[in-house]
């Protein structure tokens, strides 16, 4: 212990509160340091109490480049468990660091932790930090250097079914894909071209390493330096006008920083962005089709929340798919996904993935169903990626000669608009486990039932959600015009100020 609280002390602390949330701990980068020590001692705790292999990544993912940010990720690759949450903010916080040193680490302890990080120029230092903390602890620190957090996702899950894997294992799993994609019969519609918005990020290095025949795709916007500035993914979601260096009239794909998000568009000065709720219906197109054309029974299940526009969810209806809605945030998306015989699920942001349960992988294997296995075994089982998200739409758009357009011209979204507003009431808000109906207060709730009759042939669906993060109460609403949305949420804001 005294080796550990010694070297602790030769690592700069923040003099701020760090709070841990779904993206782990994220602010400027010079308030991580001790962070990343501290969380890197919780890793190889994790890991010693499992004996298995656990995993941190060093990201802000697409935040501003001054920024940083530390996740530790679980044995199985996906994200710790909320009681882990609560433990790994109370430990980075703690005052007194040689207590709680002496609760955990009295003796040294054995574990083995994967470590990388993105491309950001803090990056090393942090990284340095996690090392130097699971090895004075008496651990053994894997260091991965630069990778995508998908990635190291990936090798963290896949390294505890079998031996320890090497970045390029994910590389390979990645190049199956052109196998599958060079099977799929001549297409009419569907366009072989394709420019990739890598953001400045760690996902170029990967898209470099891709080698799918017949597919043609050029990178863009690759320049560390120039990390998440006027491109990737979340530009294109929020600001909607087109990434720098992105030539007009394409069909064109953005990353985020670390290659967790992906959505496509045409670019143009205003882009219509195909985020998840489009990603979402166009592989569960592709996955109804090959169920069909290999004769296979099975269920898919769309995962989301009650913010996914009701166009997007009628139109899956429609086609037989089973609609779960749970509440806001990928751990409930993540964990409800995990009950189905095959889900898709995607935040609007176009961060989600493909999860297929272990039995039906089996019954597939069995039917010899290659096609289905092939496309299912892309989808990266433990977290968004986009990588692997870019070449299963890829594929998707084979399986279904789609051009661009087509996939964009499925269906009409109906008009939406969402607003904060402080309300004084705001403690006072409870909503359905779901998020779907407010339950209190009940005249709240009588409003809200009294304006959806009486405007029911404009089809308005209302949400209310105190935020966990701000002092406010955000309003949504969905209806068939978007002059109706704004009267509504105003109507309501006035109700609640």
């Amino acid at each position: 212990m005294e080796a550990i609280l010694q070297k602790s002390l030769q690592i700069p602390s923040a003099q701020v509160y760090l709070p841990y949330g779904t993206a782990g701990f994220r602010t400027v980068a010079h308030n991580l340091p001790q962070a990343c020590f501290r969380v890197g001692l919780l890793a190889l705790l994790r890991s010693h109490e499992l004996k298995k292999i656990t995993g941190v990544m060093i990201t802000a993912s697409h935040n501003h480049i001054a920024d940083n940010g530390i996740k530790m990720i679980d044995h199985n690759g996906e994200m710790v468990p909320i009681a882990w949450e609560r433990a790994i903010e109370a430990f980075v916080n703690a005052q007194d660091f040689a207590e709680v040193l002496r609760e955990k680490f009295s003796n040294p302890i054995q574990g083995d932790v994967f470590i990388g990080c993105d491309n950001r120029p803090s990056s090393p230092e942090l990284l340095s930090c996690l090392q130097q903390a699971i090895e004075v602890a008496g651990g053994t620190a894997h260091n991965y250097g630069e990778l995508t957090t998908p990635q190291l996702h990936w090798l963290v899950r896949r390294s505890n079914f079998s031996s320890k894997l090497p970045a390029s294992a994910y590389i390979d799993y990645l190049n199956q894909a052109s196998r599958l994609y060079t099977s799929l019969p001549q297409t009419y519609n569907y366009e072989n071209d394709l420019i990739i918005d890598a953001s400045g990020g760690v996902g170029a290095n990967t898209l470099r390493l891709l080698n799918i025949t017949g597919l043609n795709f050029q990178i863009v916007n690759t320049e560390p330096s120039l990390l998440n500035e006027g491109c990737g993914a979340e530009h294109a979601h929020k600001i909607r006008t087109c990434p720098r260096n992105v030539p007009v009239g394409l069909k064109c794909a953005s990353l985020d920083g670390d290659a967790d998000r992906l959505v496509y568009y045409k670019s143009a000065e205003n882009l219509n962005v195909l985020g998840g709720e489009r990603l979402t219906v166009l592989m569960c197109l592709a996955l109804k089709k090959l169920l069909d054309e290999e004769n296979v029974e099975g269920k898919v299940t769309v995962v989301t929340t009650g913010y996914s526009n009701s166009a997007s969810l009628e139109y899956l209806e429609q086609r037989g798919i089973e609609i779960v809605l749970v509440a806001t945030g990928v751990k409930y998306l993540h964990e409800a996904a995990k009950k189905a015989e095959i889900s898709v699920y995607f935040e609007a942001n176009g961060h989600g993935t493909i999860i297929a349960s272990e039995n039906k992988l089996a019954s597939l294997k069995e039917l010899n169903a290659e096609k289905l296995l092939a496309f299912l075994s892309l989808a990266n089982e433990a977290v968004g990626d986009a990588v692997a998200d870019l070449l299963l739409s890829e594929i998707s758009m084979k399986i279904l000669d789609f051009s661009l357009k087509q996939w964009e011209e499925l269906y009409h979204d109906y008009p939406t608009t969402i607003i904060g507003v402080r309300s004084p009431i705001k403690e006072q808000i409870k909503t359905s486990e779901n998020e779907l109906e407010v339950v209190e207060p009940a005249n709240l709730v009588n409003k809200i039932q009294e304006i959806t009759h009486r405007l029911a042939d404009q089809k308005v669906r209302v949400l209310l959600r105190p935020s966990g993060t701000e002092p406010i109460v955000r309003i949504f609403v969905e209806a068939l015009s978007l002059d109706t949305c704004k009267a509504v949420a105003n109507e309501l804001r006035e109700f609640i100020i």
